[in-house]
């Protein structure tokens, strides 16, 4: 386990799923606790970034951090869990429920900021995101660049290369549940 707090990121609108995919059921289990779980046993804390909408629907089991900016994307809820937690991050979205431990483990074993890549392409999600980055983040958004990888680029995140490529499979759509 390790000294950084963990995210899951889940404050989206879900559009293309239709629905929250926070209670969507992945291998008998909510994609929701499935994360939470998972990234429970990589972390001393586990929080759910979560948007304004979800407060009322998330069971108080779950330590929750509501999002600063609605409407801004990822950059929003990792910049509300920096600035509140001030500690380091490892961020994972609700929607790869594929990811592993042995993989998470290792980006934290970086120590940096840091994200895999695969066949030269960045991999966004998961990241380790270091505090130091919490001003790089705030001038990005304060100029309106909500995009992950040019905040990933301006903050200097190394890329781990990784083949592992079917982890980071996202579930956007009703179809990729399959």
């Amino acid at each position: 386990m390790t000294d950084i707090a963990g995210v899951v990121l889940m404050g989206g609108q879900s559009t293309r799923m239709g629905k929250d995919k926070s209670t969507i059921i992945w291998k008998n289990d909510s994609l929701l606790n499935h994360q939470y779980q998972l990234i429970k046993s990589v972390c001393k804390e586990a929080y759910l970034s979560i948007n304004s909408s979800q407060i009322s629907k998330v069971s108080p089991d779950y330590p929750c951090i509501v999002d600063e900016y609605d409407e801004i994307g990822p950059i929003g809820g990792i910049f509300t869990c920096l600035n509140n937690l001030k500690s380091d991050l490892l961020v994972i979205p609700i929607d790869m429920p594929l990811l592993s431990k042995d993989l998470l483990l290792e980006l934290c074993q970086s120590s940096m900021s840091s994200c895999f890549k695969t066949n030269n392409q960045l991999e966004p999600f998961p990241s380790y995101w270091s505090i130091k980055t919490l001003d790089t983040i705030n001038e990005s958004i304060n100029s309106s660049n909500f995009s992950i990888s040019n905040v990933m680029k301006e903050a200097g995140f190394s890329q781990i290369s990784t083949h592992h490529k079917s982890q980071f499979a996202n579930m956007n759509y009703p179809q990729d549940l399959r």
